[in-house]
């Protein structure tokens, strides 16, 4: 089995969700089971679809929002000189919120930092206070590194 299909099978297992994860609010679960890719879920009947892409690094709930702090990451494919395929990962520096209405079940984003605010300030949340579970550390001196040993690299699209 080749590593893109292996990464195909772990794309599709975390669309189905792997287990409940904690509850944040309504139907809304983190699961955090692996600290390299914490994402949201929501519940529907007896399935837990992905909301929130991994990489989210903390969230803010205020009735009836959550608000959702992602980093920004990109995967490649990357055979390197021996021939063994691997995923290496590059933390683009890059923010996203999400909103999601836990009440509505409404997804809302991605916003930049300045529009999240506006957009706080226009639903009456007041102060976004996210709370930080986790920060990515910045990976663009390895990932240069790892890409110039690459023979064959290839972004992997979600």
């Amino acid at each position: 089995m080749t590593c893109r299909s292996l990464w195909m099978m772990l794309l599709i297992s975390t669309l189905y969700g792997c287990g409940d994860g904690r509850k944040i609010a309504g139907n809304y679960y983190l699961q955090d089971s692996n600290s390299a890719h914490i994402y949201i879920q929501r519940k529907s009947g007896e399935d837990l679809l992905v909301v929130v892409d991994a990489q989210v690094v903390g969230y803010f709930v205020s009735r009836p929002y959550i608000v959702v702090h992602r980093v920004v990451a990109d995967s490649y494919e990357c055979l390197d000189a021996s021939g063994q395929r691997t995923i290496i990962t590059h933390y683009t520096g890059r923010d996203e919120y999400w909103v999601l209405n836990y009440e509505t079940e409404e997804k809302d984003g991605p916003y930049n930092i300045k529009e999240i605010g506006f957009w706080a300030e226009d639903a009456g949340v007041g102060d976004i206070k996210i709370s930080q579970f986790a920060w990515p550390a910045s990976n663009t001196n390895s990932f240069k590194k790892g890409v110039s040993e690459c023979h064959d690299l290839e972004k992997i699209s979600f």
